[in-house]
């Protein structure tokens, strides 16, 4: 059986927000890519990363779907809570 794979458009169509982040390497590691999803609903925000070797090619593409993979994922995902609506639409 095949693995689906979870897009942006997917989670959007359930009602939920996604914020990526990409981040370039450096010499002791590799590049990174950083997945949230957003659920205005429960007040919640679950994180996955991706991370690239760093003797490997870093792809774009490749490490989003890895990053959201994982944050849907309760094995691999990080999951805050917030108590209310202002905390869950602090930007940084």
């Amino acid at each position: 059986m095949a693995k689906s794979t979870v897009t942006i458009e997917s989670l959007k169509q359930q009602g939920l927000k996604v914020a990526l982040r990409h981040f370039d390497s450096d010499e002791t590691s590799g590049a990174q890519t950083q997945a949230a999803v957003i659920n205005p609903t429960e007040k919640t925000v679950k994180l996955g990363t991706s991370r690239c070797n760093p003797v490997d090619t870093f792809n774009r593409k490749k490490g989003r779907i890895m990053a959201l993979g994982r944050a849907v994922n309760p094995r691999t995902s990080e999951t805050l809570t917030f108590s209310n609506e202002e905390e869950l639409n602090c930007q940084s």
